[in-house]
């Protein structure tokens, strides 16, 4: 079996077309004294899967999630509430 392993730094975007999921998968190019920022995103490929296939993804997904907070790897975000002006 040929080897199709991609890196990305971050899924840009996400497309439902008909029954099929589109993730589009992008990598940072870093510019010298630029904040990394959307305009820094390349499009370097998409992983394309159909609904159902989708959705065991996100639960197995949320797993790992929930795995790695009970095990301290992750620390869940405090929500922030908004001042009064």
């Amino acid at each position: 079996m040929q080897d199709n392993t991609l890196f990305a730094d971050a899924i840009s975007n996400i497309y439902v077309t008909g029954p099929l999921v589109r993730l589009e998968l992008s990598q940072v190019e870093l510019s010298t004294g630029k904040e990394i920022s959307q305009q820094n995103l390349k499009v370097t490929g998409y992983v394309i899967l159909p609904i159902d296939a989708f959705a065991n993804a996100v639960a197995m997904q949320q797993g790992l999630i929930e795995k790695m907070l009970k095990d301290g790897v992750l620390k869940k975000r405090e929500e922030v509430k908004p001042t009064k002006q």
